[in-house]
């Protein structure tokens, strides 16, 4: 079930919504094991196997967790390791088993198909949870949970189950027995996350799926490559950070208080500082549980770098059993430890944040193209598909008239779609808040009146399209 379906803005909201006021006066102990039921209810439509295996995480990371807290050093170190080879074992056999046996099979190693098994919904994200929970009672004994409802409710609550953002245990365990609902905000930040999702990002996701069409028709120009990479881009910001949204909104509905996931990326000026706003949980999640525990930066230069290498190389393995992904990671890592190098070089004089303004445009305009063409290696489905389209984009484009011709009717077809998306990502409100002299009531109406029509449109979005994909199910 997604969040931007018909089944779930008009039932399955609306029940959840309903049966958690109800119980509002209730201890938090029911509306808890309400969220629960719910929660299995929305994951039951990806399958009841999926459902059986988001079980047995819980059940198997609950033990765990019990036994370290209750264990010697020994003991607490083993289960540790136990822990860490089971979860990262589930995520091997349903990422890499059905990649590994097809590989096996191209050198006839093994037969056709003889292993292909799909890929659970959410596995990754909840997974990645599911370890944090542990590795943090390994750190911190007190904070293990010995109630399993509430365990089973962090690992699977339903807005965050399956696409994020990763929450920390710490982040809401105490929630989970005392807290307070913000349903006006909440309802806002999910309107507005269900707009950038159905009313910007399917828009752009028809303009890069076209353009990968073209390339394999050998019909695409190179106008149009720049034109898809662009709107992927855009789609994939849209996409996932209005999932985030959603999930953010959700969660505040029903007391609990997720953190933010994306913070405007695409105003960055350094891969550094996009990779600070960009799926903010899961780069801390990396930062926290693998970069500092190899010993971070606080070791020599040539330690670091391998460091950071490890990090990326496990960020690209974690998107999925593709080169692309693999290579997207460890390309990131050499410019990322580029920007460190530099860093290192300057003077400490000029560390100072004294750009020009030319300086700071060069900046933007480097980052957006290296963000751009990697998020190009990203959507291919293969490195010779990726090598082509960046060919395209440098110039080796179709001049067919067909092909001129297609370009021409999409560009003009979208050009305003392109400017709302490319104003959406940047922090706007706030400037106008600066150069516009309105009252604090003033501008909450505005924005509320504003919220009610996005949601309006989006709904109606929802109900006429059957075109709605989310790019991070895919992971």
């Amino acid at each position: 079930m997604v969040f931007a379906s018909g089944m779930f803005l008009f039932l399955f909201l609306p029940i959840t919504f309903t049966g958690y006021y109800l119980l509002r006066n209730r201890a938090v102990v029911w509306r808890n094991f309400f969220l629960l039921g719910m929660s299995i209810v929305f994951y039951l439509r990806s399958g009841l196997k999926e459902l059986l295996l988001l079980f047995l995480s819980i059940a198997v990371n609950y033990m765990f967790a019990r036994m370290i807290a209750g264990s010697r050093e020994k003991g607490r170190k083993l289960c540790l390791v136990l822990a860490v080879v089971y979860n990262t074992g589930m995520l091997f056999v349903f990422k890499y088993m059905t990649f590994i046996a097809g590989q096996a099979s191209s050198f006839g190693l093994l037969p056709d198909s003889v292993w292909n098994i799909a890929l659970p919904l959410g596995i990754s994200f909840y997974t990645f949870q599911a370890l944090s929970y542990v590795i943090d009672v390994y750190r911190k004994p007190e904070i293990v949970e010995k109630n399993l409802i509430h365990v089973a409710l962090y690992i699977s609550f339903f807005p965050q189950l399956v696409a994020g953002p990763i929450v920390r245990w710490e982040t809401i365990r105490k929630e989970l027995k005392i807290r307070g609902g913000g349903i006006n905000s909440g309802l806002e930040r999910f309107a507005i996350g269900l707009g950038k999702k159905v009313i910007i990002a399917n828009q752009m996701a028809v303009y890069a799926d076209k353009a990968f069409e073209l390339l394999a028709s050998k019909e695409l120009t190179t106008a149009f490559s720049w034109m898809g990479a662009v709107a992927y881009t855009l789609q994939i910001y849209y996409d996932f950070s209005g999932y985030s949204d959603m999930a953010i909104g959700l969660g505040e509905i029903f007391g609990f208080h997720f953190p933010e996931n994306f913070n405007y990326p695409y105003i960055s000026k350094s891969i550094t500082e996009f990779w600070r706003r960009w799926h903010i949980s899961l780069s801390s999640w990396f930062k926290d549980y693998v970069y500092i525990p190899l010993g971070g930066s606080r070791c020599s230069t040539r330690r670091m770098f391998f460091n950071l290498f490890i990090v990326w190389l496990c960020t690209g393995v974690w998107h999925g059993a593709n080169y692309t992904f693999w290579l997207w990671g460890i390309i990131y890592f050499v410019v990322l430890a580029a920007e460190k190098l530099m860093m290192k070089s300057r003077p400490e004089k000029c560390k100072a944040p004294s750009d020009t303004a030319a300086v700071s445009v060069f900046k933007h305009i480097y980052t957006l193209l290296m963000v751009m063409f990697l998020w190009v290696l990203f959507r291919a489905d293969s490195l010779r598909e990726a090598g082509l389209y960046m060919l395209h984009m440098l110039g080796n484009g179709t001049d067919t008239g067909y092909a001129v011709g297609v370009t021409k009717l999409y560009l003009k077809n979208s050009i305003g779609y392109f400017i709302i998306a490319m104003i959406g990502c940047i922090p706007w409100t706030a400037v106008l808040k600066r150069r516009i002299n309105l009252s604090e009531r003033s501008w909450n109406r505005i924005s509320q009146l504003c919220v009610i029509l996005i949601f309006a449109i989006a709904c109606c979005v929802t109900i006429d399209s059957n075109y709605n994909p989310f790019i991070y199910f895919n992971f």
